[in-house]
């Protein structure tokens, strides 16, 4: 609402020949500005991992923030692991690494380029870390990209642009002293580095620049799903947290149209049990799949696994990560098994917590603004700007 109030004052002055500039401009960048800085995890493994950098890099080490060596170029060398530290174009380093180009996104790791800097652990296992240093608005380019798609109206694009960035910086505090603060998939935000990069998406950046949602002055976990199905559900249901923006319970009459609001899927009987034993779940084939007990928005809690050796109570959202989320799309589900089959019918796709991505395409359509779209799906929620 406020943003439409500042845009009628604006087209009013405009008309008197006067400047908007009382409100300022979220795209615009100050002297004086801080922009936190997020930490993505991109590579984890014994390599090794291709680098290459087209201008000038700078090794430093990464803890006394010293420098270690510098050139003015570096094609394709690969990064492998040694006993004692790593190994980058055939030169050895005993400590963890900084790795920095002189130009912005300069920096490709296997073949993908990536802003800001990267850093390069050895672990215990002999697996190396590769991790993103870069500030959170150049994060957020290579992030709406992957999430919704850049041909989506504005509002909903500035509405993701918001969920994602606060968080982000959420995540940014909560892994305080780790190595890094996100995944660069669906355990936390999907992220393509600035291969990802769309001229419509980094305007929904540019346009909330700084913008968080917070409640009780604190940013909050803004999760966010592609299809609820209906009506968002609880936090608390999945997790340990429970505040007003996200308790569920949101009527969502606008994601009727996705793709994913309804959707069905089949896995045989055996390749269940396989799946089962492998979770150390063992109550031999499989005779029924029973539902005892459901949340008030129709997901499914817990479920009654039984076979000829017995029965096991689990919980439905591990089960739906054992055969796989795109499998399972919900936790919103009928299941029976019959001809050797277990058959799943489904509402929704993904937790249902938060923002419904679909919901908000819908809610754009209908000329809402991305303040009432985050408003609407994160009830009691403050819109800030935070730097």
């Amino acid at each position: 609402m406020m943003h439409r109030i500042q845009k009628a004052v604006c087209l009013v002055l405009g008309i008197l020949g006067l400047s908007c500039l009382i409100f300022g401009n979220p795209a615009q960048v100050h002297a004086s500005e801080t922009v936190p800085q997020v930490r993505i995890l991109i590579s984890e493994g014994e390599g090794p991992i291709e680098l290459t950098i087209q201008g000038g890099y700078r090794i430093l080490d990464f803890d006394k923030k010293t420098v270690l060596s510098d050139s003015a170029s570096l094609p394709g060398v690969n990064i492998r692991v040694l006993p004692e530290g790593v190994m980058v174009a055939g030169v050895s380093f005993s400590a963890d690494i900084e790795i920095h180009s002189d130009q912005s996104a300069d920096l490709h790791v296997n073949r993908k380029p990536f802003r800001g800097y990267i850093s390069i652990h050895r672990e215990e296992n002999e697996k190396l870390l590769v991790v993103n240093h870069l500030n959170v608005e150049s994060y957020l380019y290579g992030v709406l990209f992957h999430e919704v798609g850049s041909w989506w109206p504005m509002a909903a694009l500035r509405a993701q642009a918001v969920a994602s960035r606060t968080y982000a910086l959420y995540k940014k505090e909560e892994r305080r002293g780790k190595l890094f603060d996100m995944y660069p998939d669906q355990s936390s935000q999907m992220y393509g580095g600035a291969n990802s990069e769309r001229a419509r998406s980094k305007r929904a950046v540019d346009e909330t620049r700084g913008e968080a949602l917070t409640f009780d002055g604190e940013i909050f976990p803004t999760f966010y799903h592609a299809t609820c199905g209906g009506l968002t559900r609880a936090a608390s249901e999945l997790w340990n947290i429970d505040i007003p923006p996200l308790r569920g319970g949101v009527a969502c009459s606008t994601c009727w149209f996705s793709p994913h609001y309804t959707w069905r899927a089949r896995i045989s009987k055996e390749e269940l049990e396989d799946i089962l034993k492998k979770n150390d779940i063992h109550v031999g084939e499989l005779q029924a799949l029973e539902v005892t007990r459901r949340s008030e928005t129709l997901r499914v809690l817990n479920m009654k696994l039984q076979g000829i050796h017995g029965e096991k109570e689990i919980e439905a959202k591990n089960l739906r990560l054992w055969i796989g989320p795109t499998f399972v799309r919900s936790e919103n589900f009928q299941a029976k098994i019959a001809q050797g089959m277990v058959s799943f019918e489904g509402k929704g796709w993904g937790h249902g917590v938060g923002l419904c991505q679909w919901g908000a395409l819908g809610l754009s359509f209908l000329f809402r603004e991305y303040d009432d779209i985050l408003d609407f799906y994160y009830p009691s929620s403050e819109l800030k700007k935070v730097y």
